[in-house]
């Protein structure tokens, strides 16, 4: 937030139009390389938009491509062996830069491993990731009956290999689910307000500085993650955008072990394909009322689709059966409380200090691939501290 916050500030102090896709995307590529490689050995894409631009073009600029290695790499390596190229040279260019950069982040952090003691090192330089990761593997690495294929490449590769699979994942569906939070909140002057109020209700107050220059207070606490988590509203407007606007809403593919029955379909043979989406199994009107709606509320003890309380917890348990934007089983996501975090603490910082207002949400639609961005690529808004309305 000490880098967010006063960007923010700067656009509303001039009234700038921003597109919030980009933005969120470099809050939480920074959130991510933080988590993973210490502050200080990770990325800065905040205070560097146009690197941080340079990077977001590569980094898309491959995306359309990657069906080809995640689905078939058998074929396309055959292909490629006999002068058969699937995937256009400037896309590999592409893969290859982000390698790189990837690369840069694990030796800057190996580097200052080896150099510092962990006593010289402040809490949020420690690279939590890297640090835990690579010890898995080392030991991992050891043993003779290991099932990774750690002996084929080298430690530094099968780490960085690992931590490239993190970034993508981490940052770019919580950036998606941010872009449309704000979004909807935008449409809903109300939902902002009520939100709002709940935010400073907080015991540490989140003080934006008023503009990028001014740091704000010398030192300032941030809530704890337990307490945004204590915030309903929070919580209902994020799993709200997470029903309405999964940010991988397609089929979430897993192959049955063995002789089994899903649903109706009776004697499914072990080996076959079968998969849900997160898209249509959000959108069962039995379930969740008003489907294409966006309603924060549903998630709250005063639903407007219950006539008590005590009929709540019942539909709550439901909607949470059906709920499958992490997916599900040991093959669900594995960061889906840091993004909820991220989200939260990010939510939370803006609505507290800033509305939002919609310039332009043209190409707004969700885009029909594995991470549903919108199709436009942007989504316009403005920030707007405030006092000032």
């Amino acid at each position: 937030m000490d880098r967010f916050l006063p960007t923010v500030s700067g656009f509303a102090a001039t009234g700038r139009t921003v597109d919030v896709y980009p933005l969120f995307n470099f809050y939480t590529l920074d959130a991510v390389a933080a988590y993973k490689f210490g502050l200080r050995n990770g990325s800065n894409s905040i205070m560097d938009y146009e690197r941080a631009s340079q990077w977001f073009a590569t980094y898309h600029g491959r995306k359309n491509w990657m069906f080809y290695v995640g689905e078939i790499p058998a074929i396309t390596g055959a292909l490629g062996k006999i002068g058969i190229q699937i995937i256009p040279q400037h896309v590999i260019d592409a893969m290859m830069k982000f390698d790189a950069w990837e690369f840069a982040m694990v030796d800057r952090t190996e580097k200052a491993e080896n150099e510092l003691a962990d006593d010289d090192v402040h809490p949020e330089h420690i690279p939590v990731v890297y640090r835990q990761l690579k010890s898995q593997v080392i030991a991992e690495s050891k043993k003779d009956t290991s099932p990774l294929p750690i002996r084929k490449t080298t430690i530094r590769d099968y780490v960085t290999s690992e931590l490239i699979d993190a970034t993508s994942a981490g940052h770019e569906t919580a950036a998606i689910t941010l872009t449309y939070l704000f979004y909807e909140l935008s449409k809903t002057p109300v939902t902002q307000a009520a939100l709002r109020k709940e935010v400073l209700g907080l015991s540490t107050p989140i003080v934006s500085p008023r503009s990028p220059v001014d740091k704000g207070p010398e030192k300032q606490d941030f809530p704890t993650a337990k307490a945004l988590d204590s915030l309903p509203y929070l919580q209902a407007c994020i799993m709200e955008t997470l029903r309405l606007h999964p940010a991988v809403p397609g089929p979430q593919p897993r192959v049955t072990p063995s002789d089994c029955t899903l649903g109706p379909y009776a004697h499914l043979p072990a080996g076959v394909r079968v998969s849900a989406q997160a898209y249509s199994l959000h959108r069962n009107p039995t379930v969740f009322p008003q489907p294409e709606s966006w309603i924060p509320e549903r998630w709250l003890p005063s639903s407007p689709f219950v006539r008590s309380a005590e009929e709540f917890e019942p539909m709550k348990a439901e909607m949470l059966r059906w709920f499958w934007a992490f997916s599900s089983g040991g093959r669900m996501c594995v960061g889906s409380n840091l993004a909820m975090a991220m989200m939260k603490a990010v939510t939370a910082a803006v609505a507290g200090n800033f509305r939002v207002e919609l310039v332009n949400d043209d190409g707004i639609e969700e885009e029909d691939a594995f991470t549903a961005h919108p199709k436009g690529g942007k989504c316009e808004l403005r920030f707007v501290r405030w006092e000032s309305t």
